[in-house]
């Protein structure tokens, strides 16, 4: 509750110097507080607190942390899950002479309004990059003359090292001491903005155009209030127009707590297109999820599954149950066992029952979720668009999962209006993946680190050796296939143990249809040896997966869902550990095509190819390399096969301590390696040909 309580007095303090800097047309509104879920030895519940009402904490806007000082992912709009401020808990919340009310609304102007620092510039070069090395520069040499990076020419400005030498430039992670004085100059925020005089953003009247700093650079050489003034979400007129005052009022604060357990209806099309191989997968998939789901401790509530099957009728085959034991997981696979192919397709009757499940089934509000699977499209009953709204009054998002002939159009629509996500099955045998997935969206301390397709020729025996990383709490190993029965799957650990069917060695062992599973609490870091063997007389496709609870997270998104040709797509990823970015990774993206064609391309934190800022933990990188109209599958991956990841951002800001000098917080090195993927919802492409393509474009041309 104390750290509750001082998240709202700094914002309140925030939010009174951003109106003020705004001439009276901005300030901050409705600020929700997330918290942590209650857990035994972490977070206790937190009195009339609302529920998380299905929102992904990862999304949110602050994260506060650990540590010292602040930083902000350059943005320039709100709500993105790649992008974040973030504010170091020991210094955020000290009140005094250098508040860190100015500070917030400093980060605000980088994650905000798209601003850029004023006190410096940002460098890295290729070299740069593979050292892990970036470059905040303060001025240049003219003449023999130094041009220090100065928002107005009468304040005044230099930097030292700490022999008293003047320095223009500092490598990450070195000390440095600014001299800085405003001389009672009013502006910028985005120069030094815990100085006292200092209350306003630059205008063209005060703005230094030909400082060589990161506003300049980014912004060909306009002052903030230009670019705040052309983001039209904000409503801003520059000082010297008419400005109507909004007002100001303290903002208004909500508390949510995560969900530590969710209720999900399972819905599984079972039409009779869907006849053969794409309901078994379906059904594997399903019972899948359920042994996924986390067994609660004694008290505890547990997850909820119902399932729900549809035609032309809908059946209700599992009433919305809490899963408290193993029997629980048996009982609801044995009634998706039962289900069988038949009739036309009623989606919207299927949208419905389920949420009238969930709803008369006394589901935490905020806490529910549907994940609908179809093969076709709606051919009768309830218009499922009807539906809609009534899954948005009640906070129920559907995550859709389209296979063949689907109506992509409804599929995307009812995920998109109700806060879920649309996924495409380009192969039958990506179902399960899928699922596992949109899991992990769901219980968001489970990761995907890895995971690769394979057809096995017949008898043969492959291995592969997959890392596990020390962070990594509990590791599942898992195979899916529709020939999974005849498929021989084991590991051997870093330490030589061996996991088979014969000799699980006390690992969780879990062999189905289309999928075998082991799970393994506190698993030995290094390299796993992964063992496939395909025992049948025919070919078979084999999905192997790794997931795990683990700190290390990987985001990522497009900047839309859908595009018209030539349009490149931008591809962006944040790579953290426990809300600090990890910076010097290796990140790419594969994309693959509607002709199942592959592409990957490499996503960029060096300021370079596109990306906005370099070492602040999101990569960034544009695709343009189309070949064809349809749904593009998008994965990203990250690793540390270099051992030359960090944890925290290049370049943080911090007050100065007792001496004047900025001592930058160290940055912890990864020295293991490690893997997270993720995948994206399906983007669609039109206007493009099989014919045709573009060049993949260096991201600097665009």
């Amino acid at each position: 509750q104390d750290v509750v309580d001082a998240v709202k007095n700094s914002f309140k303090e925030a939010s009174l110097y951003l109106y003020n800097a705004t001439k009276q047309q901005n300030r901050f509104g409705k600020i929700t507080i997330y918290v942590p879920a209650a857990r035994p030895g972490g977070w206790p519940e937190i009195p009339d607190a609302l529920p998380m009402n299905n929102f992904d904490p990862e999304k949110s806007d602050v994260y506060i942390r650990p540590g010292d000082g602040a930083s902000a992912n350059l943005n320039g709009f709100m709500g993105s899950e790649d992008a974040h401020m973030y504010i170091g808990i020991n210094q955020a919340f000290t009140h005094g002479f250098k508040s860190m009310g100015k500070t917030i609304v400093h980060e605000f102007g980088h994650y905000g309004y798209g601003l850029g620092d004023e006190y410096c510039d940002y460098k890295s070069n290729i070299l740069d990059k593979l050292l892990g090395r970036n470059y905040q520069v303060f001025g240049k040499k003219v003449n023999n003359n130094i041009v220090w990076n100065k928002c107005e020419e009468s304040v005044t400005f230099a930097v030292y090292d700490s022999t008293g030498n003047t320095i223009l430039e500092v490598e990450n992670g070195n000390s440095y001491s600014p001299l800085y004085n405003s001389n009672g100059s009013p502006a910028s925020i985005m120069w030094v903005q815990h100085e006292n005089s200092i209350v306003d953003f630059c205008d063209s009247s005060n703005h230094n155009s030909s400082a060589p700093n990161h506003q300049n650079r980014i912004h060909n050489n306009q002052s903030c209030w230009e670019v705040m003034a052309s983001k039209s979400q904000f409503g801003l007129t520059v000082p010297g127009g008419t400005i109507t005052s909004i007002g100001y009022q303290d903002p208004v604060f909500e508390v949510r707590q995560a969900n530590r357990w969710n209720d999900i209806e399972l819905v599984i099309d079972r039409s009779g297109s869907m006849s053969g191989n794409s309901i078994v997968l379906a059904k594997g998939a399903a019972k899948m999820y359920i042994d996924l789901t986390e067994l609660p401790q004694s008290g505890e509530s547990g997850d909820g599954i119902g399932v729900v099957s549809f035609d032309d009728r809908i059946v209700v085959e599992q009433s919305l149950k809490k899963i408290t034991s193993s029997a629980d997981k048996a009982s609801i696979k044995s009634i998706i066992d039962k289900i069988t192919d038949r009739g036309s397709t009623n989606i919207g009757g299927a949208l419905n029952s389920s949420l009238n499940d969930l709803v008369s089934s006394g589901y935490k509000q905020g806490a529910g979720a549907i994940i609908l699977l179809s093969d076709g499209e709606h051919n009768t009953g309830t218009n499922p668009t009807s539906v809609i709204p009534s899954l948005k009054a009640q906070g129920v998002p559907v995550y859709t999962i389209g296979i063949g002939n689907v109506d992509k159009k409804l599929m995307s629509q009812i995920a998109e209006q109700t806060g879920g996500e649309f996924y495409y099955a380009s192969s039958v045998s990506d179902i399960n993946l899928i699922y596992k997935t949109i899991k992990n969206k769901l219980s968001i301390f489970d990761r995907l680190a890895k995971f690769f397709k394979k057809v096995f020729y017949s008898l043969e025996t492959s291995s592969q050796f997959i890392y596990v990383d020390s962070t990594m709490e509990k590791a599942r190993f898992t195979i899916s296939s529709l020939a999974a029965k005849k498929i021989v799957f084991s590991l051997k650990s870093p330490d030589g143990k061996i996991y088979s069917p014969d000799n699980t060695n006390g690992a969780e062992y879990i062999s189905e249809d289309t999928y075998t599973m082991y799970t393994i609490d506190n698993p030995v870091p290094g390299a796993w040896e992964v063992i496939i063997e395909n025992q049948s007389n025919s070919n078979a496709e084999v999905v192997f997966d790794l997931s795990g609870k683990s700190s290390i997270a990987l985001q990522g998104n497009t900047d839309y869902t859908s595009y018209t040709y030539p349009s490149p797509v931008k591809i962006t990823s944040l790579l953290h550990k426990d809300g600090k970015p990890i910076c010097n990774a290796n990140v790419s993206a594969k994309v693959t095509r509607p002709d199942n064609s592959e592409s990957t391309l490499i996503l960029h934190d060096d300021g370079l190819m596109g990306d906005d800022m370099p070492g602040d933990g999101v990569y960034t990188g544009y695709f343009s390399d189309f070949k064809g109209d349809g749904q593009y599958q998008i994965s990203i991956i990250a690793n540390n096969e270099n051992k030359t990841a960090v944890i925290g951002e290049s370049f943080i800001d911090i007050l100065p301590d007792s001496t004047g000098k900025i001592v930058l917080p160290e940055r912890e090195p990864i020295n293991q390696d490690f893997s997270r993927t993720i995948m994206l919802p399906s983007i669609s492409v039109s206007g493009s040909s099989n014919n045709k393509g573009l060049v993949q474009l260096a991201s600097d041309f665009l």
